[in-house]
């Protein structure tokens, strides 16, 4: 679509819309959603098992898989071959 139409012209189209989105509210736009008073997951869990316990579970949760983003950074920056077979 980019190479039929060109990127100013995509980009005008998404000015527009985007446009749209903001002066919507503002022009009498009304949605139907009525909200609950339930909470969010995040916040059962925290009023469930407890806030310093959700953070502790959270802060591992993040140390484990830090590793993870390590080496998919070093392996990127080596450049080595995740699949030597193919060229």
């Amino acid at each position: 679509m980019v190479d039929r139409w060109g990127l100013p012209a995509l980009l005008s189209i998404d000015a527009v819309l985007l446009a749209i989105v903001v002066a919507a509210p503002g022009l009498g736009y009304r949605d139907r959603f009525k909200g609950t008073d339930r909470g969010s997951l995040l916040g059962w869990l925290a009023d469930h098992f407890g806030y310093w316990r959700i953070l502790f579970v959270g802060a591992i949760i993040e140390v484990a898989l830090w590793p993870l983003l390590t080496t998919l950074q070093n392996q990127s920056r080596l450049d080595i071959e995740c699949n030597p077979g193919y060229n």
